[in-house]
């Protein structure tokens, strides 16, 4: 029996589509792309890997986004869509600018979640034992 691993699966997906962007505007710099297909809607997401804000430019420009004002992630410049596609719900390109905001900031939203995930587990148990 083949075992399926979720990790390796979105690697090859995200490979693919990567692959599909690149051959699409080989004259744009390269991105890392992925698809997420959560809650029924289609998302692209691009990542400069090299090139930072001006291929994400480049990208924005070539595909109608805007630049968000105040993007989520700190030491980050994101543009922002709906996809010229058919079918395509949102297209976001971004880069970090700045590591160690990104970096720390990423970090506080990991332990917001982390406390988040064990208050729900406790209140769980605090519940079962009754």
């Amino acid at each position: 029996m083949i075992e399926i691993k979720r990790i390796d699966m979105e690697r090859a997906m995200s490979r693919a589509v990567t692959e599909y962007m690149t051959e699409l505007a080989p004259s744009l710099p390269p991105m890392w792309w992925t698809l997420d297909l959560t809650y029924g809607r289609i998302k692209l997401d691009g990542l400069a890997v090299e090139g930072g804000v001006r291929a994400v430019q480049a990208w924005a420009a070539e595909l109608g986004l805007t630049q968000v004002d105040e993007p989520v992630n700190a030491g980050t410049v994101v543009y922002f869509g709906h996809a010229v596609a058919k079918r395509i719900d949102v297209v976001e390109v971004w880069c970090i600018t700045d590591r160690a905001a990104f970096d720390r900031d990423t970090d506080e939203l990991i332990a917001r979640g982390r406390a988040l995930r064990a208050a729900r587990e406790a209140a769980s148990a605090d519940g079962a034992g009754r």
